[in-house]
């Protein structure tokens, strides 16, 4: 009866099989993780040999609690909002907030509600961002959670302190358009750059202040009441008080539609 033919494996060479697979398995880990090394090793690869190996695309983002970065919680003030609306508008703060971080670019953000007791929080997590200040800008600086609701009664009656503040605010607001008019009024007076800095309206600011032929546009008929005997080129000497505003105006050109 033949004797089977016995095949052993030195000890010492499982061990070293087994630690360099372990290298390799660490190395693949690693550079899936982290593959901006390994991306450098390939690009070299690629263009001193010309393998023609493909980047590694990692997968995975690191949060908050392995890259390091900023959290922040902001408190809500609902001692005017009914119990029954307070999770609706901490929604919706909520909702204003990650959309900020999100056009952003930030990897990953997390924007989340939070009640304890009496206390309503908006907690915002954003990793790799380390400067609570940079952080902070990202959302819009540190902001006053207010919740309002629409005020349908128009026939309000203000009270003394009420009054003497809207004064004093539209004193203010008619000061500041004053100092934007006397500018505007030089003789070398960029009314673009003007508009673009100094107009307190988004509207105006992306446009440079141009709102195009106005006289068939009812929106703005005081201004065309206003402006319409002026010729190009002319900054109108006076403001035009509006509903909600002062403006300033000047015309750039004009274009005749005829007698119809």
């Amino acid at each position: 009866m033949a004797s089977p033919v016995m095949r052993a494996i030195p000890a010492k060479r499982v061990v070293t099989q087994r630690a360099a697979a372990l290298l390799v398995l660490f190395v693949l880990a690693g550079s899936i993780a982290y593959p901006t090394p390994a991306n450098w090793v390939i690009q070299q690869a690629n263009k001193y040999i010309g393998l023609g190996l493909p980047k590694i695309n990692s997968p995975y983002i690191l949060g908050l609690d392995l890259q390091g970065g900023t959290h922040l919680e902001y408190e809500a003030d609902m001692s005017r909002v009914a119990s029954t609306d307070q999770q609706s508008a901490l929604d919706g703060v909520r909702d204003v907030i990650e959309r900020r971080v999100n056009t952003l670019g930030v990897s990953e953000p997390l924007v989340q509600t939070t009640h304890t007791g009496d206390s309503s929080r908006v907690t915002v997590e954003l990793a790799g961002i380390k400067d609570v200040k940079q952080a902070t800008d990202l959302i819009g600086e540190t902001p006053i959670l207010e919740f309002k609701t629409e005020n349908t009664d128009q026939s309000v009656n203000l009270t003394a302190d009420q009054q003497k503040a809207m004064d004093a605010k539209n004193a203010d607001a008619k000061k500041r358009a004053q100092a934007i008019l006397q500018l505007a009024l030089q003789p070398k007076a960029d009314f673009t750059a003007l508009a673009k800095t100094r107009s307190e309206t988004s509207q105006t600011t992306s446009t440079g202040g141009m709102i195009g032929f106005v006289a068939s546009n009812p929106e703005y008929l005081d201004v065309y009441t206003a402006v319409k005997t002026l010729a190009p080129g002319t900054v109108y000497t006076q403001l035009i008080e509006r509903s909600n505003s002062y403006a300033i105006a000047k015309v750039t050109a004009v274009n005749t539609s005829g007698t119809e």
